[in-house]
């Protein structure tokens, strides 16, 4: 099975900075592909992909959260 429209997606997710200085601890998402539940970019980079796959995607601020606020 492929990650697609409909599909109920499980992931170990790890944000780091750009220097891989871990954000948060690693957390489990669950949600359903297609439907624009999380980041845009995620999603499309999930696109495909199979159960075990692992990803690297690097994000611009853009595609993310948005540029760095320091208040």
């Amino acid at each position: 099975m492929r990650v697609g429209r409909d599909t109920v997606v499980a992931l170990d997710l790890e944000l780091a900075d750009l220097w891989g200085n871990p954000l948060q601890p690693e957390e489990r998402i669950r949600y359903l592909h297609g439907y624009d539940e999380i980041l845009p970019a995620l999603e499309r980079a999930l696109e495909g992909k199979r159960p075990g796959e692992k990803l690297a995607l690097r994000l611009e601020p853009e595609d993310a959260f948005g540029d760095y606020d320091e208040a």
